[in-house]
């Protein structure tokens, strides 16, 4: 049996169950709100050590305050994902206060509606941010069970779009697929040091960003054509992620995990 096959014979005795060994080290970006504050703190509910990374400080610690019970288990950090010093800093203050990381969410990016950036800087900061974490990340030398999980999106990654989306906003389906092409090359190139995989929101979710958004014409008819006939949440999210990241999801690599309600299904 050769080495690869060794290690993920042992995988299960190493890490019974559904959830990594306490205290093993989590990073989530964008902590603050939405999707990354509900992985966090279910993450620390789960056992997991949490560095909660977002660009503002008062987020990542409403975050831990919302944690309850679980909150000595998230420790915030500033990071600004965009900006490659940012992020050499913060993965050095993580290593440094809480040990290597084993496990990475790149959920931090530029919101879908509302961005003020143009095309270029928009998809930089969604995708470019996504590879500047993942370097770090990997530069701090994650141990076995390693695993990252990158949020793509349906738009761009399962459908073109919704037919009615606004003016601009073919940069949010360009930097999701390129989410999903970058997140598939590492789950190829990479898969012997760690798995990736991506997350595909969609149905839409219901987070503090698009609530507003919630009761647009475009959004109710989105609505009331997915089988669910409502929008999922955070949590459920959350929930995809801690699966991809944990040792139950030892064989599953370069998988687009799609969380919607089945309303791609439907026509997307």
């Amino acid at each position: 049996m050769n080495t690869v096959a060794q290690t993920a014979a042992t995988e299960p005795a190493r890490w019974p169950g559904w959830v990594h060994l306490p205290g093993t080290v989590a990073i989530v970006t964008g902590a603050g709100s939405g999707i990354g504050q509900a992985t966090a703190i279910l993450a620390a509910q789960q056992g997991l050590t949490v560095a909660a990374w977002d660009i503002n400080l008062d987020g990542a610690q409403r975050t831990v305050d919302q944690a309850e019970e679980a909150s000595s288990s998230i420790m915030p950090f500033v990071a600004d994902v965009a900006d490659s010093a940012a992020v050499q800093s913060a993965m050095q203050a993580t290593t440094e206060q809480l040990g290597p990381p084993t496990l990475l969410v790149n959920n931090a990016g530029p919101a879908a509606l509302g961005t003020n950036l143009d095309f270029g800087q928009a998809v930089d900061a969604a995708l470019g941010s996504v590879q500047k974490v993942t370097e770090a990340f990997l530069a701090a030398n994650p141990g076995p069970g390693a695993s990252v999980v990158n949020i793509s999106a349906v738009s761009g990654s399962v459908t073109g779009g919704t037919g009615n989306d606004p003016p601009g906003f073919g940069w949010y389906a360009a930097a999701k697929a390129g989410i999903l092409g970058y997140t598939r090359w590492c789950a190829t190139e990479l898969a012997t040091t760690c798995r990736f995989n991506a997350i595909a929101p969609g149905g839409p979710i219901e987070t503090p960003r698009n609530r507003a958004f919630l009761d647009s014409p475009g959004m109710v008819e989105r609505i009331r054509r997915n089988p669910m006939r409502r929008p999922g949440t955070a949590a459920e999210l959350a929930a995809g992620i801690l699966f991809l990241w944990s040792p139950a999801a030892s064989y599953v690599n370069g998988v687009l995990l799609v969380i919607d309600g089945g309303l791609t299904l439907t026509g997307g």
